[in-house]
């Protein structure tokens, strides 16, 4: 997996490295920052963070010395996430998530997206590949067949800290977040208010 990382950061390219700032990200964390100590991260504020989440997101930047590009979309209520599978939670996921990592990829113009999903996280995740192209990005994703416990094993190997009470709610009842499905050329899909 280093090797992975190792090969796309020789290529010299404008690369990005998403992080959720969620369960296991100092895995990546680690394995980037050792490899490429400027690196770019990127991470995608939802706004429906835990404070655990925050405090996370704050040990690991201060740990590592990380640069992160934090990208905010619209604000929602937590009293106002509509229900999934209705045009309103695809207006959601597209304004807190979507179009925010639109904004990332039209700033920063990566030739190559590394990031830590992983097969056994989402049914779409499983049928991915460690190396594809995604709308003209090569995304790279190191830890694809790593499993829970590989990542934990990771963690304890290297002291690393963790963060379980991680919270995104475009990822409801296991359904994938859009970022690994969305087409980053085509128009926002908003619709009405």
């Amino acid at each position: 997996m280093v090797d992975l990382i190792q090969w796309t950061f020789d290529q010299k390219q404008p690369t990005i490295v998403t992080t959720s700032f969620g369960n296991h990200s100092a895995v990546l964390i680690h394995m980037v920052k050792e490899i490429n100590p400027q690196a770019n991260f990127v991470w995608i504020d939802t706004q429906f963070n835990t404070l655990e989440t925050l405090k996370y997101k704050n040990e690991l930047i201060e740990r590592f010395n990380i640069t992160v590009h934090s990208y905010v979309g619209e604000t929602w209520d937590r009293d106002e996430i509509p229900l999934v599978n209705t045009l309103q939670h695809s207006n959601f996921v597209e304004q807190i998530k979507l179009e925010p990592f639109r904004q990332a990829v039209a700033q920063l113009t990566p030739a190559f997206w590394i990031t830590g999903v992983r097969g056994e996280q989402t049914e779409h995740r499983k049928h991915m590949r460690q190396i594809d192209q995604d709308n003209g990005i090569t995304k790279i994703s190191p830890l694809l067949y790593w499993s829970t416990e590989r990542m934990e094993e990771y963690l304890k190997t290297y002291g690393l800290p963790n963060e379980t009470n991680y919270f995104d709610p475009t990822k409801v009842n296991g359904r994938e977040c859009g970022l690994h499905t969305i087409n980053l050329k085509q128009e926002s899909l908003l619709v009405g208010p």
